[in-house]
């Protein structure tokens, strides 16, 4: 716990420094909220699972998880082989480990040394972040009706318009549900791989913890990426004053930091989206049986009747409650105590 909190205040420390750094700066927004967002990732990814893992099996939570779990390893092992690095041991997925994945690996030590740790700690963020836009996206190919997730849904001029971002996101969700067809079984293994990589792509404790600490390790390495982000900032700043291609290069790097941002956003709403689903999911763990299957055959029977997403997840959470708390609903009568006369 120490850890996670010792990370989220140091993203933002970041921001704070880079506020107060880029003063002035066109770009300043862009990659100020950056860390901040990196932490609120951070901070819901762990409150769900520290919650779904107190209250659901451990074993079955992390076979739930299982697509995350993978691809964000994948992502690792591919950062690692790209930028150099040497694969030891690698384990895309233990259910029974302290761990649920690793990927054990050795990097050559030279100027570029933190700067491949740092695209390893976090390439599952992008390769989990690409997998969700394509996905929702793909959706949108299917059903033309639903949402298109793209950068022009990011603004992050004042924090009014990022909740508003945040807000198109959520609406462009609960549009595409309410189109697509959930009694389709490939419609709702989309739906679960969604919430598996809006998971997968919160960057770890340990990935984290092990990018700063090659931070502390490798000075000179440091040195060399805080050079490198600073020349970063500077040509997307005044990348149009070296020319076409310098405003090209500008123009591109901003639209980088808005991608970035953007699939931040989506992971964030997803995982805000999955804390009553978390819930729902505590819930139906706790109903016994066969009766687990109730509240979902009421759901798709319901949807092909109406076709209306709202009036089926209404009862599907009426049918859950009922058979959780079924006490709420049937009392049991108790016999009551029988008068005595005298006849005599």
């Amino acid at each position: 716990m120490a850890k996670r909190i010792s990370a989220v205040l140091g993203f933002f420390l970041a921001a704070w420094v880079l506020w107060y750094a880029l003063d002035n700066f066109a770009i300043r927004n862009y990659i100020v909220i950056l860390p901040v967002l990196f932490a609120i990732q951070i901070l819901i990814n762990d409150f769900i699972e520290d919650y779904l893992i107190k209250r659901l099996d451990t074993r079955t939570f992390n076979m739930i998880i299982m697509p995350g779990t993978v691809l964000h390893e994948l992502a690792h092992a591919a950062a690692v082989k790209l930028t150099g690095g040497k694969i030891i041991d690698i384990s895309l997925f233990n259910p029974k480990g302290g761990t649920l994945g690793h990927v054990k690996y050795t990097q050559p030590k030279d100027k570029f040394t933190v700067f491949r740790s740092v695209i390893t700690g976090f390439a599952p963020f992008f390769a989990c972040g690409i997998v969700l836009i394509g996905l929702l996206n793909f959706l949108h190919s299917i059903y033309p009706g639903t949402s298109i997730f793209a950068v022009n849904i990011v603004d992050v001029n004042s924090i009014g318009a990022l909740m508003n971002s945040i807000f198109l996101i959520l609406t462009g969700f609960y549009k595409q549900l309410s189109i697509l067809d959930v009694s389709n079984p490939f419609v709702l293994l989309m739906m679960y791989l969604l919430f598996c990589f809006g998971l997968g792509a919160t960057p770890s404790t340990v990935d984290i913890r092990e990018s700063f600490s090659s931070m502390l390790k490798n000075p000179l390495s440091t040195l060399f990426l805080i050079l490198a982000f600073i020349s970063v900032i500077y040509v997307g700043e005044y990348g149009y004053e070296f020319g076409e291609y310098g405003a090209l290069i500008s123009e591109y790097m901003l639209i980088g930091f808005r991608w970035i941002v953007l699939i931040l956003l989506i992971s964030i709403s997803l995982l805000l989206v999955s804390i009553p689903l978390a819930y729902v999911s505590v819930m139906v763990s706790g109903i016994g049986g066969i009766w687990k299957l109730v509240p979902f055959a009421g759901l798709v029977l319901v949807y092909m009747i109406t076709n209306s997403l709202l009036f089926s997840v209404i009862l599907f959470l009426l049918l859950v409650f009922v058979l959780k708390f079924p006490s709420v609903f049937i009392k049991s009568k108790k016999p009551g105590r029988m008068s005595k006369r005298d006849t005599g």
